[in-house]
This record gives C-alpha cells, structure tokens and sequence, in this order.
C-alpha cells in the first residue's frame, strides 16, 4: 500500500513537471516568432473603414468584438483641462495595434465618446468630411495644418510632457456632423519660444488626431505606451 502511495505522488510530479515543460516551449516558441504573448493586438492592423466604424456615438462595446480585449483600460482626462465636466468620468481603451496606436473613450459603455489615432504608417487618414483643408493629402504625416483650421480654431494648446512635445488645435463642424476634430503635430514651435503666433503651425504635418463628441479631447501620451 506505502509503495502505491508513493508511486502516486512520483506520477503526479511527474505529470506537474511535463505540463510545465509543455508550456515553457509553446512560449519559447512565440517569443522566437516574435510574438509576445503580452501583447496579443500586436497582429491586428487598423484600417480606414474600421475608423469610420468606431466614430463617436457608435455602439462602443463594437469596438471589442472587432479588436478584442484593449491592452489597457483607465480613468481618462480631456487635454483641456478647463472644460471637464464634474459629473463626467471618461474610460478609455488603449490598443497597442500592428500599424497604429488607438484611443477609444466613453463616458457610458455603451457609446463611443471618442476616438485617437497616432499611426506608424503614411496610409491612415483623417476622415475627410472633418478636415477643412484643400488640395492635400488626407494621410497622417502627409496631411498638414493648413490656413482653414488656424481660422476655425475652437481650442488649442500644447500637450507638453517629459518626452511628449506636443500641439493641438481642435475645430468644431457644426451641422449636421456636431463633432470636435483634433489635429496633433510635433510642436518645435512654443518649445523654442513663449510668445508664439498660432499662424506659425501652418504647413506643420498633421501626426494624429482625435474625433470627439464634445469640446473634451484625448492624447496619447508616451507614458501611456509603456
């Protein structure tokens, strides 16, 4: 009887240690198929169709059953400080993809309230009904600030961090789209000085933006992709 005892708890560790064997090489084998198995959206690719599916006021939990669990959730806070409103808490979801970084924000679950793109390739583009320029290209990093968005400007400021250096300018199209549109560009403007016109942002490339239901915006930090 002892040895069967003791036969038992030798096959048990036995099965223990195959198991965690087993395991060891399937994600030795990712790693040296460059896949982490941290980052499980690393794959996916963000399309310009799928960014017109996620514009505000769409149904938000779409967002999941197309891209899956985000690689980070939390409490979010508009880049305009001023204009938070004190009952509303904002969530965003924050998606590491293959092409791009995607910020999607809601106040409720149910809706989109807004959605952030910053891209890693010269083939996104800023949804063309928002952006008031003429004769250039919609594609971010290739898109610039033009004289139309300095004139219709609804807000703007820098978004200055310990390695973000930052600028946005936010317009308002009105009826019948009521939606606030962000542009992001690299600021090498009010780093260099304090007393700065807003005219000389004008040709700088557009580099993300962010499309909002409301006056407040969201960036997406550096500190954010860690």
């Amino acid at each position: 009887m002892f040895e069967n005892i003791v036969s038992g708890i030798i096959g048990g560790v036995i099965v223990i240690i195959i198991e965690r064997l087993i395991n060891w090489y399937y994600k030795v084998k990712e790693l040296k198929n460059g896949n982490s198995p941290r980052n499980l959206n690393s794959n996916i690719i963000l399309t310009n169709e799928l960014i017109e599916t996620f514009h505000p006021e769409r149904n938000y939990l779409k967002v999941k059953e197309i891209l899956g669990s985000p690689d980070k959730s939390y409490e979010d806070f508009s880049i305009f400080e001023d204009e938070l409103g004190e009952s509303e808490k904002f969530m965003s979801d924050l998606y590491f993809l293959k092409n791009a970084n995607l910020k999607i924000t809601t106040v409720d679950n149910k809706s989109i309230h807004s959605i952030t793109v910053f891209s890693y390739t010269k083939k996104l583009e800023i949804p063309g009904m928002y952006y008031p320029c003429e004769n250039t290209s919609l594609t971010l990093g290739e898109a610039k600030i033009c004289n139309e968005i300095i004139k219709y400007i609804n807000k703007y400021t820098p978004v200055h961090t310990i390695r973000d250096l930052g600028f946005a300018i936010q317009n308002y199209s009105g009826a019948p789209f009521y939606k606030y549109i962000t542009f992001f560009c690299f600021d090498d403007v009010t780093k260099v000085k304090e007393n700065f016109l807003i005219d000389e942002f004008i040709g700088k490339p557009i580099e993300g933006f962010c499309l909002s239901n409301s006056v407040s915006t969201f960036y997406i930090h550096d500190y954010e992709l860690r």
